[in-house]
């Protein structure tokens, strides 16, 4: 029975739900100064875990979670600075404890990098008397900036932003988040050159989709950098159903960095289906897309900096971006079974961070138990755990896991136990004929089917006679689908 081959140390599971060491956190941030009727370990599970058994977090709920009386005004006095710093600390007692006790998926693939790390953030729009805490685009809103380490299963950054915080500024902040080795993943919204800069000058590694309109590429002439225009390149590169990579640099003016960059062109359906988007959204802003905008669309852009002579094949390159939708997957779970983005607020910012940090904390606490779960059905099974699906239990099971918070730590961890076990066994990912798993995409390092892989020399490409490049390959690919589904837009 699989129950009984599951290794989970109880002792770590206990160490999240120590009411002692809640309580000194709140003294230590000063949310209890002295005895109160307001117990802060009760406060704690009212806004985490006890939230999931409402749609909303209303003071009167929070109020029959605690074993005083207190009035619903009473509770909102309480929402101040002094709760944000105690949830806050909370958090990071939850995210070191999660990060330190993660477990690795052990796969060669995955093993040759240090984390694999995916960024992506999520918005969401918030009642209009927040506007001014939280701006966002004409209306009040939120957003979410996450990392995800794939490895691990394991949230790396939970943080909270205005809604008008965009992503390419935020990435010049994530340096201290990068370690080396690193493989960081991310799209559009952070595929500027200061992020690249950031993530080789830390000796770690990217795998990004190619903005065209921002990110100049060069070839390199002696000690100078050339700058060279994508379009002309493409004009020269014949073949449907075909993969060209070259190598190229890119960068800013302090450092240029030497990428191995692709292009794919994509069927027609798709190139048609992504102008169809670039006009609708041109027209929304009162524009025209440009005429080569729209040529591009007949193709797909990627970049890295893995040399070859660390992962050489084009196929396990692609292999990892689409592994991203593992944050769209825990992004749509927040929302449509945490409720992360509900709320009774109407005008008290601190109320509001409080309630978006006690979801975070759960999500963090899910997070450690996914990666559990993941780990043992991998290791026992070889086979995958579904987020998704592990999300949804928890919600439909956490009325007795808060029962026995209010009860024992000790009682609580086992009962954590077997919810884990239970997960690695219910809540696996079906393997389905026509469409591969990501682990399973990432292990035979394939996303498109009987595509032609060509190297191109970019030195030699515009010469006389020189219009097809020097090396030519056929690669026997799997899903050709996956590939076009997960990166939509050309640039």
């Amino acid at each position: 029975m699989i129950n009984k081959q599951i290794k989970i140390d109880v002792r770590t599971v206990k160490k999240f739900f120590k009411k002692g060491k809640i309580r000194k956190i709140a003294e230590k941030t000063g949310f209890i100064k002295r005895k109160r009727k307001l117990d802060a370990f009760e406060f704690f599970i009212s806004l985490t875990f006890g939230s999931l058994t409402t749609t909303t977090i209303t003071l009167g709920a929070i109020a029959e979670n605690l074993s005083e009386c207190i009035s619903r005004a009473g509770i909102n006095d309480r929402f101040n600075q002094y709760a944000i710093d105690f949830l806050t600390e909370v958090f990071s007692f939850f995210f070191r404890t999660a990060t330190e006790n993660g477990h690795n998926i052990n796969i060669d693939v995955l093993n040759q990098f240090g984390r694999v790390n995916i960024i992506d953030s999520s918005s969401w729009e918030l009642p209009p008397g927040l506007k001014s805490a939280f701006p966002g685009y004409n209306i009040a809103g939120c957003k979410v900036q996450l990392m995800y380490d794939y490895k691990t299963g394991v949230i790396q950054l939970f943080d909270i932003k205005k809604q008008t915080c965009n992503d390419q500024s935020y990435s010049k902040t994530l340096g201290d988040q990068i370690s080396a080795d690193d493989l960081l993943i991310f799209d559009l919204g952070y595929s500027i050159a200061d992020m690249l800069k950031i993530t080789d000058d830390k000796e770690a590694f990217f795998i990004s989709r190619f903005n065209y309109s921002g990110i100049g590429l060069y070839i390199k002439k002696g000690e100078e950098y050339e700058r060279i225009g994508i379009s002309e390149i493409l004009k020269k590169l014949n073949g449907n159903e075909t993969i060209f990579e070259f190598e190229c640099y890119t960068g800013n003016k302090e450092k240029k960095i030497k990428i191995r960059f692709f292009a794919v062109r994509v069927p027609e359906e798709v190139a048609n289906k992504k102008r169809r988007k670039m006009c609708q959204n041109a027209k929304k802003k009162g524009r025209t897309p440009k005429k080569e905008s729209l040529r591009l669309c007949e193709w797909n852009f990627m970049m890295t900096n893995i040399p070859a002579e660390k992962t050489e094949d084009v196929r396990t390159i692609l292999a990892f971006y689409p592994i991203r939708w593992s944050v769209e997957l825990f992004f749509k779970q927040f929302k449509s079974v945490l409720n992360i983005h509900k709320t009774e607020v109407r005008n008290n910012e601190d109320r509001l961070r409080c309630e978006v940090l006690g979801k975070a904390i759960v999500v963090m606490f899910i997070s450690y138990c996914y990666s559990n779960a993941r780990s043992e059905a991998w290791r026992i099974l070889g086979e995958e755990v579904s987020i998704d699906k592990t999300v949804k239990y928890f919600r439909r099971n956490i009325a007795g896991l808060t029962v026995l918070l209010s009860d024992s730590a000790d009682k609580a961890a086992k009962h954590v136990r077997k919810m884990i076990a239970k997960i690695t066994d219910t809540c696996r990912k079906e393997r389905q004929k026509s469409r591969k798993n990501s682990l399973d995409v990432l292990i035979d390092g394939a996303v498109l089917e009987n595509y032609k892989y060509v190297k191109v020399n970019l030195s030699e490409l515009g010469q006389p006679g020189k219009g097809m490049p020097l090396s030519f390959r056929l690669f026997n690919l799997i899903n050709v689908n996956l590939f076009f589904e997960i990166i939509p837009l050309a640039g």
